[in-house]
């Protein structure tokens, strides 16, 4: 017992002082080097070919002081990502490790089962210590995984995009490239996946997307655009396919002071064109905003659109926060401009948005109150504002449903009152709206709900 005790007491002396020190011990940064944990299970066997490796490669010692390295961001953060990247059901292994501190530079292992034992094929020597990110793609149609490692580069202050094949006896570089983020999506063929890579150069308000390709087993440049050059951070990454059936990619970028703007790229056959980029400025001004609102196919046509958005008056009776009007626009390849498809209220707070006819621009208001969770939408006309329709989050909202506005909404004539539920919402909303012959905006409930669509 009195063992227990003195064993217990200086656990309790080392966490006191961790913690007069600033150190918790619950507290962990799995982006450092690790030691070798105790691996189990296939994990074990893949650990002890790799220390085998290892051991006869750089000889015994080293094999008890490397350090498993673990990617800081993406869908893989293991130090051992196991895969099957050429689709005969037998899976492959990656294994990313450092020699020692004073080796510090990241190694890949590349390695591959053999019956019921696991065998390094090959290891590469990066150029950095840290790993960023691990993804897989076929880039040249024949149906096996290229393997993508994106690597930081602390001394340049930037990340390094690094393309490799893998066959049964060898890990291959098929090219690199300094990058800030990338996609991987069908942009030239229907046959083969491209990488789009994006890129903030170290250079003064220089960014530039490079749209590269396999060809003949060789990654090519397939163009370069670029878009602009006060970009601080890429948010949103996305493709779509266009109604000719060319590849539209799209891309949020944050800016200073909050804004957002929206990048889209397309390849025309020849070039990789930046449509919405003044080259002259080295500005994207028509997409930009400071509503937070992002692209996406808000219409359900398969196609991305893009928010342009101004504050919707407030009406004058109403002390509400004042709401988004918003155009979505998309891009037409044939006539090579971006098309106005509707406007809308837009509340993101709720998820969804109002679509608005072309004829109420101009003529409606809108005031939301955050705590209740409540749209109020006026129309306003020769100095008079009309509460046409009210918009009400039921999952917010602690009130007893009523079948009339009166009161409610302030209004003394009834309203029509419904709860709807809108596809994909996973939430109720209560809807009044003014039913009346001499009602300004004639809404009813099948108009309402085919103006309200949920924001993806």
């Amino acid at each position: 017992m009195k063992r227990v005790k003195i064993v217990l007491k200086a656990a309790l002396c080392v966490a006191f002082c961790l913690t007069l020190c600033g150190c918790s011990l619950l507290e962990f940064n799995t982006s450092q080097n690790l030691l070798p944990p105790a691996a189990t299970g296939d994990e074990e066997a893949i650990q002890t070919a790799l220390e085998t490796y290892i051991s006869g490669e750089y000889g015994s010692a080293a094999a008890g002081q490397y350090k498993l390295k673990y990617p800081n961001s993406g869908d893989y953060r293991t130090a051992f990502v196991v895969k099957d990247t050429d689709g005969d059901n037998v899976a492959e292994a990656l294994a990313f490790y450092t020699l020692s501190d004073e080796q510090p530079l990241a190694h890949v292992n590349y390695l591959r089962k053999h019956g019921k034992e696991w065998e390094s094929v090959a290891d590469i020597e990066s150029e950095s210590a840290d790993i960023r990110e691990v993804r897989f793609s076929d880039l040249d149609g024949d149906g096996r995984l290229e393997l993508l490692i994106g690597y930081e580069i602390a001394i340049a202050r930037d990340s390094r995009l690094c393309l490799y094949r893998l066959s049964p006896i060898a890990m291959t570089e098929l090219g690199a490239y300094w990058y800030t983020d990338f996609l991987v999506s069908r942009v030239v063929s229907e046959a083969q996946n491209d990488v789009t890579v994006f890129h903030i150069s170290n250079s003064e308000y220089v960014v530039e997307a490079t749209l590269i390709s396999m060809q003949n087993g060789e990654m090519k440049t397939r163009g370069k655009a670029f878009i602009d050059g006060y970009i601080e951070k890429f948010a949103a990454i996305d493709s779509c396919r266009f109604e000719d059936g060319t590849t539209g990619i799209f891309a949020d970028c944050e800016k200073e002071n909050d804004t957002l703007i929206t990048e889209l790229l397309w390849w025309d056959g020849k070039h990789l064109q930046a449509p919405l980029y003044d080259p002259y400025a080295n500005v994207t001004v028509k997409s930009a905003r400071t509503s937070g609102l992002s692209f996406c196919d808000v219409d359900g046509d398969g196609t991305f659109e893009w928010p342009v958005c101004e504050e919707l008056p407030l009406p004058e009776s109403e002390n509400g926060e004042p709401l988004w009007l918003t155009r979505w626009c998309s891009y037409d390849t044939a006539a090579e401009e971006d098309v106005t498809e509707f406007y809308s209220v837009t509340v993101p707070q709720d998820g969804y948005l109002l679509r608005l006819d072309n004829a109420w621009l101009g003529a409606v208001a809108a005031a939301y109150d955050k705590s209740a969770h409540r749209l109020d939408l006026f129309y306003t006309q020769d100095g008079k504002e009309t509460l046409e329709c009210v918009i009400r989050n039921s999952s917010a909202e602690d009130a007893t449903p009523v079948e009339t506005a009166t009161g409610a909404v302030g209004q003394p004539a009834p309203f029509v009152y419904k709860t709807v539920s809108l596809k994909g919402s996973g939430a109720d909303y209560r809807v009044w709206w003014n039913d009346q012959k001499d009602a300004a905006l004639e809404l009813d409930l099948n108009d309402i709900l085919y103006r309200m669509t949920v924001l993806s």
